[in-house]
């Protein structure tokens, strides 16, 4: 309760001088997101660790440190819609992680995050950001069903490690 009422006033002090009430709401959401993502992230760096998974143990413990940075930047100042950007490209930069390194496929994980992506970007930025964060995620699949066709689409199996899960679960 005592986070929530710092959060609270830190951004009604920071936002003062927003007519626009929805852009605290909006930047309240951002905060809470980026810090149930900081805690998922948490929760799964064990199993990574435990489970060789190294590349996804260094970009989850960058992912905290970038999230952290941005917790503050919303916290300190009224740049809310750079944070909701950097986040949208955060995002972005996840999908292709996810697809062109580590899974080198595209899963049910890739896909939940082009929707986050996209969804983020419609409610934080507006129609405009929308289409073109959309976009960025379409031409990502494009391009690689153009280029390896529709071999990399992994079909879905059981989930074995219960980070993944717990991250799949996170996700919706």
């Amino acid at each position: 309760m005592f986070i929530a009422k710092y959060i609270n006033k830190n951004l009604d002090r920071v936002l003062a001088n927003d007519v626009d009430p929805l852009n605290k709401v909006r930047a309240n959401f951002l905060v809470n997101a980026l810090a149930a993502s900081i805690l998922v992230i948490l929760l799964a760096l064990p199993g990574f660790y435990i489970n060789n998974f190294h590349f996804l143990l260094y970009r989850s413990i960058g992912m905290v440190l970038i999230l952290s940075a941005l917790i503050w930047v919303l916290l300190y100042t009224p740049k809310w819609k750079v944070v909701a950007h950097l986040v949208c490209i955060v995002v972005a930069l996840l999908i292709y992680s996810n697809t062109f390194v580590y899974i080198e496929g595209v899963k049910i994980i890739t896909l939940q995050f082009m929707l986050l992506l996209i969804v983020m970007s419609y409610y934080l930025l507006g129609n405009k950001w929308g289409i073109f964060y959309s976009a960025i995620s379409f031409i990502l699949m494009v391009f690689y069903f153009s280029v390896f066709g529709q071999e990399p689409l992994m079909p879905a199996q059981a989930a074995k490690d219960y980070t993944f899960l717990m991250v799949l679960v996170f996700n919706f």
